[in-house]
């Protein structure tokens, strides 16, 4: 396979992981959406947080490391010794699930009630599906390495539709069995991995052997089994030391990324109820951060790494370095607008989405001002993606190494204020500390930024704050969507999605105020929009123009 072929495979991958994971999040909100009026919330959060983390702590640990490695290795004709090697995940499998297992039942406090009667058996069977995935792991990882991408997305979502069909038809004919449903799920997607990977690579080796194909390094299904000739080294010792260097780099982004569903089972200072809200409002307000600013953000880095080099600017091509800067500061200020409208129109309205979202369930405890501290977050996410994208995409190797330090001690700084947060604050807490993170690390960037342009004519921080009739749009906007959530709570004539509507209206308000005080940027954003007709981009500048001139 050409280095062309590889290219075009990995970005199909990245694309199909993509899709994947949007489809998840869309069926995953679904899913919560119907959950919640037929079960209690408990169920969300032992379901949701409670089981989902020793699941993925399980395989993380027994596996992840395994993957990186081996994943490589399609240049080698000889794959017995990284067979032998992936095999023994089954073992760190079996030790990893007894380990964890036994602290989810022994260590961690069990839920209350009906759920603690139900809780033991779902631990055994949640990690009884992770030692079975641990037996299609080298038919797997041989599937990755030879760019076998379109098998991956085919079990990946026939697994997702039956673990969904399942739940909903359990929970809408019998919701007491809703825990059942979602460990027994978890077991029957693990089967289903298990035969779909094996059953394909038998038909695969039987459709090349008959059409006379190209041979792969493995040309039949006891190719995958493990091998221990006598006076060969069963294991190529650089990929176990390479495993291990894996391991322990991934170790800190596993803390990192499921640190609060880690902080909320280790403590014992949320119920599973409480749990369940936080999921359930952190799930809603992932929305906009998955579809809008994660893409925004990733297209960012990759122009700025095209753009500009390590080096100090001065020795840089002036042209590129003054796009890149008026580029850096559209990002800041379209990125600042974005996140002050979530907080702005997102804050009175909270109360209201969740209501329509979830019901009482949702509104009767801290959920909306959960809500509203996520709409504070998006503000934070959005500044921070673009700062910080920029700065790790162009700062000097000696700063990136510095950064990486500052992120470790940034990680220690969010678990030691998460457990105070929380302890003072439950569940709001964990957002809380969220936002702390975040403002450190938005002001690393920020010095980074300035430090580089030190010495030039440029400064892209500078006035990248929002003008004042676009801080007067926003502040209108709170005080009319305001007062509609005041009215809706106190007389009962008016309908409760008012809020919601009135949130809408003043949002297009705004967007038409940002459109006249953003020429450049609606230019940017029209050249993009290819699909548009001419006659449509023309009469869209023209009547903007035609304002700035009345004003």
């Amino acid at each position: 396979m050409d280095s062309k072929e590889v290219l075009d495979s990995s970005i199909r991958s990245a694309s199909y992981n993509i899709l994947l994971q949007i489809a998840f999040r869309i069926i995953t909100f679904a899913l919560n959406t119907f959950i919640i009026h037929y079960v209690d919330v408990a169920v969300l959060g032992l379901l949701n947080v409670r089981f989902y983390l020793l699941f993925s702590t399980i395989l993380f640990v027994s596996r992840e490391a395994f993957r990186r490695v081996c994943q490589s290795c399609s240049k080698r004709d000889d794959w017995r010794k990284v067979i032998n090697l992936v095999w023994l995940t089954v073992i760190s499998t079996i030790i990893s699930a007894c380990v964890f297992s036994w602290i989810w039942l022994n260590v961690l406090s069990w839920p209350e009630g009906e759920l603690a009667e139900k809780y033991r058996s779902s631990v055994l069977a949640i990690s009884f599906s992770c030692i079975l995935e641990s037996f299609f792991e080298p038919v797997y990882v041989f599937s990755q390495a030879f760019m076998y991408i379109k098998l991956r997305v085919v079990i990946d979502s026939l697994g997702m539709i039956l673990r969904v069909l399942g739940m909903v038809i359990t929970v809408y004919l019998a919701p007491q069995y809703a825990v059942e449903a979602g460990y027994f799920g978890q077991v029957g997607v693990s089967i289903l991995y298990l035969c779909g990977f094996w059953s394909f690579f038998y038909y695969e080796f039987w459709r090349r052997k008959k059409n006379n194909e190209p041979e792969l390094p493995i040309q039949s299904l006891s190719g995958f089994l493990p091998k221990f000739p006598a006076g060969e080294e069963v294991l190529d010792w650089h990929l176990v030391k390479l495993v291990w260097s894996f391991f322990l780099q991934g170790l800190a982004k596993q803390v990192l990324t499921e640190g609060e569903k880690y902080i909320m089972t280790i403590t014992s200072f949320l119920t599973m109820a409480e749990q369940g809200v936080f999921d359930i409002v952190n799930n809603i307000g992932s929305i906009a951060v998955r579809f809008l600013l994660l893409p925004i953000e990733d297209a960012a880095s990759f122009y700025f790494t095209k753009k500009l080099q390590r080096v100090p600017l001065e020795q840089q091509d002036e042209k590129a370095v003054a796009e890149a800067s008026n580029v850096l500061f559209l990002l800041i200020r379209f990125m600042t607008l974005f996140g002050l409208s979530a907080v702005f129109l997102g804050v009175p309205i909270a109360k209201t989405v969740l209501a329509l979202y979830g019901g009482e369930t949702l509104t009767s405890s801290v959920g909306p001002f959960l809500m509203q501290l996520n709409c504070g977050l998006i503000f934070l996410l959005a500044l921070n993606g673009v700062t910080e994208g920029y700065a790790t995409a162009t700062v000097s190797k000696a700063e990136l190494d510095m950064n990486s330090f500052f992120m470790v001690c940034t990680s220690g700084v969010y678990i030691v204020s998460a457990l105070c947060f929380v302890y003072l604050y439950s569940s709001p807490g964990l957002a809380m500390a969220n936002a702390v993170t975040l403002c450190l690390r938005i002001a690393r960037s920020c010095y980074l930024i300035n430090k580089q342009y030190e010495g030039t004519p440029y400064s892209p921080l500078k006035n990248s704050f929002p003008k004042k009739w676009e801080i007067f749009a926003l502040m209108l906007s709170f005080v009319l969507c305001s007062f509609v959530s005041y009215f809706v709570s106190s007389e009962p004539f008016l309908p409760t999605w008012s809020p919601l509507v009135s949130g809408v209206l003043c949002g297009l308000g705004v967007l038409w105020v940002i459109v006249v005080n953003e020429p450049e940027s609606l230019d940017i954003v029209l050249s993009r929009l290819s699909f548009l007709p001419m006659r449509v981009q023309s009469t869209i500048r023209a009547l903007t123009r035609q304002h700035q001139r009345a004003d």
